[in-house]
């Protein structure tokens, strides 16, 4: 897909809406087309060509340039609907990884993301799909600065022993880097990517409970099937993903609790399952290994929690 067809993809207007916080609306969405009536619409989806304006706008708004990674930050709480419960409630680290790399990529079209397992360290490879010009630093360093902040809040990891690379220079800000990143930052690489030890995923998080999980990953995949961007998505890859441990054990977590709680005798999902990003596409790599929500059910099957996800943000 050329620039200009991946710009006319569909995306939440989650970042335009916490954006206004910062910024006079008036001119956050100057040459957008968006207005409040728009914003406040629980299904209002934006294309990324709309994304990309106020984005930049954003950055001739802001005082300092910087400003970015402290709004980056404040992203990670609560503000990406489903996937944030997921994100909290997966069984294990590896789990948590596996959500982002499956979930994520659909609220930013303009990125592609993939995982692979190479001597002993796992690493999520972030690849623009088109050209981001000046605004590379916010919509490259924003979902690195999500995840991370996610990984800090659930599990105890020691940062230190991860890395993340950019693929371009360091800007003039380079010395704030080290007060917003719990990790080394290193400039100049060949991809943009942040490492980590591979053993690291099979880390439990204490605070999962089952039926959470598995109620938030019903609502990430409801919502990957319903966006009008997924037939496009799957045919826009433009290299090789050496490997998908995400898509594959999600799958299968998901195809295991069917069976579980329908008692069915067969397998269920006999027909084509489309939950394998890119697959199709391209070469299935190294498999990760990990816990998987399904061992750990058993001890956690008691609890139960409902949760609610603000829709504006699904």
């Amino acid at each position: 897909m050329d620039q200009s067809a991946i710009e006319d993809l569909l995306m939440p207007v989650t970042y335009g809406r916490h954006l206004a916080r910062l910024f006079p609306p008036a001119k956050l969405f100057a040459g957008t087309g968006l207005d409040d009536a728009a914003l406040a619409a629980p299904d209002c989806r934006i294309t990324v060509r709309q994304a990309l304006r106020y984005i930049d706008n954003a950055r001739h708004l802001a005082r300092e340039p910087d400003w970015y990674l402290t709004w980056a930050a404040s992203l990670s709480d609560h503000f990406h609907g489903p996937i944030s419960v997921a994100l909290m409630s997966a069984p294990t680290l590896g789990d948590s990884l596996d959500v982002f790399l499956r979930y994520f990529p659909h609220r930013v079209p303009y990125l592609h993301l993939e995982g692979t397992l190479r001597d002993e360290v796992f690493g999520i490879t972030l690849c623009p799909l088109i050209a981001l010009g000046e605004s590379r630093h916010v919509l490259i360093e924003t979902p690195f600065i999500v995840l991370l902040r996610y990984l800090e809040t659930v599990y105890d990891i020691a940062t230190s022993k991860m890395v993340l690379t950019l693929a371009y220079p360091a800007p003039a800000w380079a010395e704030c880097y080290t007060r917003h990143f719990p990790c080394s930052v290193r400039f100049g690489g060949s991809s943009n990517r942040l490492e980590m030890p591979g053993h690291w995923r099979a880390l439990r998080n204490m605070g999962s409970l089952e039926s959470t999980w598995t109620h938030a990953l019903g609502q990430c995949e409801a919502t990957l099937s319903s966006s009008r961007e997924r037939t496009t998505l799957r045919r826009r890859g433009s290299g090789r993903v050496e490997a998908q441990p995400a898509q594959a054990k999600l799958a299968a977590d998901q195809k295991h609790r069917k069976r579980q709680n329908h008692g069915a005798d067969k397998a269920v999902g006999d027909e084509p399952e489309p939950q394998v990003l890119l697959a199709a596409e391209f070469e299935a790599g190294q498999r990760v290994g990990g816990g998987g929500a399904q061992d750990d059910g058993k001890r956690r099957g008691a609890d139960r929690h409902d949760d609610r996800v603000d829709e504006r943000d699904a």
